[in-house]
């Protein structure tokens, strides 16, 4: 009996990586099968399930499949369809010339630089067993403009409890990308103005602005979130990322919350609470979406930055005043994410998957941010916030402490990190460094943390690595 078909996990696609998404694919299917998540005999979707599967054009997926066949990774058997080869034909890696070492005694680098999701407790049983169940009766029928109904009562339930607040007067649907779901979205607000978005904001969320078409503006942001004094007058709407991806790492304290609603009030602008990580909040203060003013107030988000893969299932919060220009434009910006995609998500949320992952991140993240919080703390004058749900940890440096020169002097010391700047796609004036500690072991980590410590404060040791702490 031949081998169930199977759907790769965890595969991740961005679309704004230099790589195309032909040679993205390929790597992916290539370390899945090397890592024996797909084992030898496992038999493949084919090109067509493959490229809806992942949002992509079939030719994509033949044009993937046409590479790992050739470099041995896949096989064809006549009359039965497309498996992974035997680990024989798999070619084994080139070798690479061994250089010699710069110093014989220095260690490797310790990069600290943010962005990296965790794979560790990634759910892998409970997403295949989700592929599994969404492909074994695949919907042939009409879709919903706005998505499935099963999906958006899901997606509703979710962030109500999520957000801890009501979702009554406003509209829930699902979009095929974070990219598409900001353009309908903004389209069917369309704002009088230009769009601000906070500096610190994650890059998928200033890239998927950036290119909806509307004139955008970059925020700054201090260690309590957007600041609303520096909001440009000309601004007919501001994105806003929720507390996980704050500078803090935490809600903003509701009185800059209530500053930002006061604003919106004041000037009829749109507020657009952004998430990357399903609407996660860890505390019972209430959401930018609640306290706007009466169909001022809207989200949106992805599950992406939370699951570590890109499932094609994106969301969006509005006022339903505004739900039939949003389903127009979903209509004509052909936004609909596929409906296998759709069942995915639904049963996530059903199931729980969705909530235990971002309890199992928040663990992660804390327990990560310990040695960072010690190290430090007896530096005269700086602000240590976070993490924030994707890890990153926001150290403001007081004046007189020069950040680029701090990870420039880093980086000549084996210590890789980033400046508050660096993190902006659009540029800030914030002084800092950020760091992320939850990929590297602990020794390593300590002895970054020594490095950055001992440069934040002017004593470091002529050999490299701080020798104090």
């Amino acid at each position: 009996m031949r081998s169930r078909q199977t759907l790769p996990a965890g595969i991740v696609l961005d679309r704004g990586a230099a790589a195309s998404l032909r040679d993205q694919l390929v790597t992916e299917l290539a370390r899945t099968i090397d890592s024996r998540l797909l084992p030898c005999g496992t038999r493949m979707p084919s090109t067509r399930t493959l490229a809806e599967t992942l949002g992509v054009s079939r030719s994509v997926a033949v044009a993937a499949y046409e590479l790992l066949l050739a470099r041995g990774y896949l096989e064809i058997r006549p009359a039965s369809g497309t498996y992974v080869a035997r680990p024989s034909q798999v070619p084994a890696a080139a070798p690479t010339r061994r250089l010699p070492p710069s110093a014989p005694d220095a260690p490797p680098p310790v990069d600290l630089r943010p962005g990296r999701v965790p794979r560790d407790g990634f759910p892998l049983a409970a997403w295949r067993a989700a592929w599994r169940h969404a492909g074994h009766r695949p919907r042939t029928d009409w879709l919903p403009d706005l998505g499935l109904p099963g999906l958006r009562r899901e997606l509703r339930r979710h962030i109500e409890t999520s957000r801890w607040q009501s979702l009554a007067g406003y509209e829930t649907a699902a979009v095929a990308d974070l990219g598409r779901a900001v353009r309908v979205l903004l389209g069917a607000l369309d704002p009088a103005g230009r769009v601000g978005i906070a500096e610190l904001a994650p890059a998928a969320l200033h890239r998927a602005v950036a290119a909806s078409g509307w004139p955008v503006v970059a925020v700054p942001v201090d260690d309590q979130g957007l600041v609303p004094a520096e909001i440009p007058l000309d601004a007919g709407a501001v994105v806003v990322p929720d507390a996980a991806y704050q500078p803090a790492g935490r809600a903003a304290p509701v009185a800059r919350q209530r500053a930002l609603a006061a604003w919106s009030a004041r000037t009829g602008g749109y507020l657009i609470e952004a998430s990357l990580n399903g609407a996660a909040s860890a505390t019972a203060a209430p959401s930018l979406l609640s306290l706007a003013p009466p169909a001022r107030g809207s989200a949106v988000g992805s599950f992406t930055a939370l699951l570590g893969t890109e499932l094609p299932v994106a969301y969006v919060v509005i006022p339903q005043a505004h739900a039939d220009p949003l389903r127009r434009l979903v209509v004509a910006h052909d936004a609909q994410p596929p409906a296998i995609a759709q069942d995915v998500l639904r049963r996530l949320l059903a199931d729980g998957v969705v909530d235990r992952r971002v309890a199992a991140l928040r663990r992660q993240r804390e327990a990560a941010a310990a040695p960072v919080l010690r190290a430090f703390a007896h530096v005269a004058g700086a602000v240590v916030t976070g993490p924030s749900l994707d890890g990153a940890i926001t150290v403001w440096l007081p004046p007189g402490r020069d950040a680029p020169a701090i990870a420039a002097a880093a980086r000549e010391r084996g210590v890789l990190t980033s400046t508050i700047a660096e993190s902006a796609p659009f540029g800030t004036t914030g002084n800092g460094i950020v760091v992320d500690v939850g990929h590297v072991d602990e020794v390593s980590a300590r002895r970054a943390l020594r490095t950055l410590s001992a440069l934040c404060t002017g004593a470091t040791s002529r050999s490299g690595f701080a020798t104090t702490g």
